[in-house]
C-alpha cells in the first residue's frame, strides 16, 4: 500500500523536519496518558497511537476516517486490548458521553469544515476534568498571504483565534509552541513573497517560479527523508523540534501551537 506523505505522515517516507515535528508533538502528549483511556483523533498511520500505548496508556483508541491509513496502522503496529484502531468521523464521534480521560487531536482542526462542531464532540466524549490536547499550524507563519498553506487545509488559525475558540468549550487553556521563526526569517519570507508576485507580472513568470520550486528543496536539503523505522523511540527524538511553553515575542513567532485544556468539572 502506497500512501502520499504530503497528506499523512508515513514513517520512512516523510522528510526529516516534518517527521520530527510530528513525533515530538506525540512525545509531549504522552506525558498525559499514563493509566488513562485515550482517544487519538485523526491518528493517520497509527505511529503516534502506538507510541502512546508504550507510554503506559491504559487503553488507546486510534481513530481515522481513512481506511487506507487504518490498514497501514493495523498492519504495522501491535493492536489488541491496549491499542484499538477504529474508523470514525471527527464531527460525529461514535462513542458515549464521557468515554475518555484524555483526547488528543494533533494537526486535525485545520482540516475540518466545522471546527466548532468538532470541539463540541470532543467535549462530549471527555469525562469531567478530562484533558484535551490539540495542535494546529500558526497562520501567521504558514499562510500570512493566502487563505491556507496547503490544499487539504480548510481554515488555519491565528494563535489568539485558536485560543479563544477553545475557551468556548474548555477551561484552563494553556498554550505551548514549536519551531519559533525569528524576525529576520519572517522579513526574508515577506521579501520572497513580494518577489514572487513581481515575477508573476513578467512574461514567462510562472515558468520561472516552477523551476525555482523544483530547485529549492535541493538547495536547502528539505527533501531529506527520515528513515528511522516505523516506531517512535525516545532515542530518535530530535529535541530541537520539541514542544515548549509558549511566550509572546516580537522577535520570534512559533510555527505551530499546541493547547492543553480541561473539561469543566
Amino acid at each position: 500500500m502506497k500512501l502520499d506523505y504530503y497528506e499523512v505522515l508515513v514513517p520512512n517516507e516523510t522528510p526529516y523536519k516534518s517527521y520530527q515535528e510530528h513525533i515530538n508533538r506525540y512525545a509531549f502528549a504522552s506525558d498525559f496518558v499514563k493509566d488513562k483511556v485515550v482517544l487519538d483523533i485523526a491518528c493517520g498511520t497509527g505511529y503516534g497511537s502506538d507510541y502512546l500505548r508504550k507510554k503506559e496508556g491504559r487503553m488507546i483508541v486510534g481513530g481515522d476516517l481513512s481506511k487506507n491509513y487504518l490498514d497501514y496502522a493495523t498492519s504495522h503496529y501491535r493492536h489488541g486490548k491496549e491499542l484499538v484502531f477504529v474508523c470514525l468521523d471527527a464531527l460525529n464521534l461514535p462513542f458515549h458521553d464521557g468515554s475518555f480521560d484524555v483526547l488528543i487531536s494533533l494537526e486535525t482542526i485545520e482540516h475540518l469544515k466545522y471546527p466548532s462542531r468538532f470541539l463540541s464532540e470532543c467535549k462530549r466524549v471527555l469525562r469531567m476534568g478530562g484533558k484535551f490536547i490539540c495542535s494546529t499550524p500558526n497562520k501567521q507563519i504558514f499562510s500570512p498571504y493566502r487563505k491556507v498553506s496547503v490544499p487539504v487545509h480548510v481554515h488555519e488559525f491565528y494563535i489568539d483565534e485558536f485560543c479563544d475558540l477553545l475557551k468556548e468549550y474548555f477551561v484552563e487553556v494553556k498554550l505551548y509552541a514549536q519551531r519559533y521563526v525569528n524576525l529576520p526569517h519572517r522579513v526574508a519570507r515577506s521579501l520572497i513573497h513580494v518577489g514572487s508576485e513581481l515575477v508573476n507580472t513578467v512574461p514567462g513568470g510562472h515558468g520561472i517560479k516552477n523551476v525555482a520550486r523544483k530547485l529549492l528543496p535541493y538547495l536547502f536539503h528539505a527533501d531529506t527523508i527520515a528513515r528511522l523505522g516505523v516506531e517512535i523511540r525516545d532515542e530518535i527524538l530530535d529535541r530541537r523540534h520539541a514542544v515548549i511553553p509558549y511566550w509572546k515575542s516580537f522577535w520570534s513567532v512559533p510555527g505551530c501551537i499546541t493547547a492543553v485544556a480541561r473539561k469543566r468539572i
